[in-house]
């Protein structure tokens, strides 16, 4: 009898023991789902590109969710695609995108508004081109099949690259692709090189042979900014939503700078890039969150660029001054707007 009620005592104290860590992991668990619930939900377009680099630190290391947000990200093959079938269509809240697309489209929309710069870089385009094709220096673009994305960042870049070398666009066949269409041109010859950035440049390579093309960089010829983009409307109703963004891509930022190694490989995995390449050119980013006066002077150029190069129908340059929404920088980061509107 006595071992029989010790077990049984055993028995109820271990039924006991087991019924409370049920309980406490049932009550954690409801926590976290309470939590989660509470997390504001906010839609995101981008292209998986160096450029989006403060977007998947910030998702990696958990900065969206510190900040009360639960960051549904869509990829698009470029930002100008992020805009057009993201933003434009009301599938995404927020889009990062460069800014030949913004100026394109603010023509045309004149609710489109930029909260910051999220990346500047002088060195992210390059040219390829088919050895057969005999181009073995950038002069030998001319009279060629050059293809890029109309009306986007690598499309400016090409212009550049041309008046660079002065070659009149007269001598340029040009072709227009879209971004994801473009290694498989080259590849079957369709056209003799293209102008575009990774990872579409690495996969060109591997399809037609790294041996059998060659690869142009022209540095410093075109500073191209990344810019988180929203609508005038979106804004004015979640401006709360907005700070939080910020604060978590400037905690990106922060951690870019402290931990380049981790970021770097944050990065490629979340392009699926070529980690050599982005490794070699890390240093040429500017990660920064930031509204820097001269983004009004380059945009107004992009501007003249597209009316001038008959891109598009509209003749009057928008007032760029007017499409900067400072408000929650200036919560967040005032230090960091150096614009003047």
């Amino acid at each position: 009898m006595l071992f029989k009620d010790y077990f049984f005592t055993r028995f109820k104290s271990l039924l006991k023991a087991s019924l409370y860590f049920m309980l406490i992991s049932l009550l954690s668990a409801c926590s976290d789902q309470k939590n989660n619930n509470h997390l504001t939900d906010v839609r995101i377009g981008l292209a998986k590109q160096p450029s989006s680099a403060l977007f998947h630190i910030a998702k990696e290391k958990g900065f969206f969710k510190e900040e009360g947000l639960n960051a549904k990200i869509s990829f698009y093959p470029s930002g100008k695609r992020a805009l057009v079938e993201g933003l434009l269509t009301d599938k995404s809240d927020y889009i990062a995108c460069s800014d030949v697309p913004f100026v394109w489209k603010s023509f045309s929309h004149n609710n489109l508004m930029i909260l910051a710069s999220i990346y500047t870089a002088d060195n992210l385009n390059r040219v390829i081109a088919r050895n057969d094709s005999g181009i073995q220096s950038l002069n030998d673009l001319a009279r060629k099949k050059v293809a890029t994305q109309k009306q986007s960042a690598v499309h400016y870049f090409l212009h550049s690259i041309l008046i660079n070398n002065k070659i009149s666009h007269n001598d340029i066949h040009f072709k227009f692709f879209k971004a994801e269409l473009l290694p498989e041109k080259l590849h079957t010859r369709e056209i003799d090189a293209f102008s575009m950035r990774e990872p579409y440049i690495s996969q060109a390579a591997a399809r037609i042979g790294k041996d059998k093309v060659t690869v142009f960089a022209a540095p410093g010829l075109y500073i191209q900014t990344e810019l988180l983009i929203s609508k005038k409307e979106f804004l004015e109703k979640h401006s709360a939503v907005s700070d939080a963004l910020l604060r978590a891509l400037i905690k990106a930022e922060k951690y870019a700078k402290k931990q380049p190694e981790q970021a770097i490989d944050i990065v490629v995995r979340a392009i699926r890039g070529d980690s050599a390449r982005v490794r070699a050119l890390w240093h040429s980013y500017d990660l920064s969150v930031n509204l820097e006066h001269t983004l009004l002077l380059r945009l107004e150029l992009l501007g003249h660029w597209l009316v001038g190069d008959k891109l598009i129908n509209e003749q009057a340059i928008p007032d760029f001054s007017q499409r900067i929404y400072s408000q929650s920088l200036k919560t967040v980061k005032p230090e960091a707007i150096m614009i003047i509107q």
